[in-house]
């Protein structure tokens, strides 16, 4: 008759302190990651917005060159014709521009539907209290080809209020005799964006180039 015999393998399994161990490092690594995955996701977004609100605010400026360059274009002063004026052309000039007021602007809905006598801006007066409000909010139009405009139209919302801020230009206080900017006729154009995350201001002089 065989004998079965049964040897004792020499193999040590984890104890619970080892596992439990294990499963510590593990968590804090993976915490440790998604902790930093998720900085990095908010870090990517301010920077999107950061680089959002700067595009707007530059737009501003160059949308108060555009107006300034279409009044004189149009024969009237470059800071925009008084509401009794008309040469005829009154669909490519804009209304005077005054300093220490703040200003919506927007581009205008016409313009973008292809109607080419309409004005490319839309610039409207408002007060103190209502530039963080609807009339400064900045909407997208989310088409094939989106574009950053008012809410009036009903797209969808941005986190965006852009105006503009006109006033007497400060940087020629002092100026020499010979500095031809200063001497001038000229405003200071400010473009502010503001959103929950900050703040953007740009700003330019926009002088009479005709003069």
């Amino acid at each position: 008759m065989k004998k079965f015999e049964f040897k004792k393998l020499d193999k040590k399994g984890f104890t619970l302190t080892e596992v439990m161990i294990g499963m510590t490092i593990l968590t804090v690594a993976i915490v440790a990651s998604t902790n930093l995955l998720i900085s990095f996701i908010s870090s990517n977004k301010l920077i999107v917005e950061n680089t959002q609100a700067y595009f707007l605010a530059q737009e501003g400026l160059e949308a108060m060159r555009n107006i300034r360059d279409s009044n004189w274009l149009n024969k009237v002063n470059f800071k925009g014709a008084d509401s009794t004026q008309s040469n005829g052309n009154a669909n490519n000039f804009y209304l005077n521009i005054e300093d220490g007021r703040f200003y919506s602007l927007f581009l205008d809905e016409n313009f973008i539907n292809g109607n080419l006598n309409s004005k490319p801006w839309t610039l409207e007066a408002v007060g103190d209290d209502d530039i963080s409000k609807e009339n400064t909010l900045i909407c997208i139009n989310n088409t094939e080809n989106p574009r950053f405009t008012s809410c009036a139209a009903g797209y969808d919302k941005t986190k965006f209020h852009r105006y503009i801020e006109i006033t007497k230009s400060k940087q020629c206080e002092g100026a020499l005799p010979e500095d031809d900017l200063c001497n001038k006729d000229s405003f200071l154009a400010r473009s502010y964006v503001k959103w929950d995350k900050g703040e953007i201001i740009l700003e330019e002089v926009m002088t009479n180039w005709k003069d």
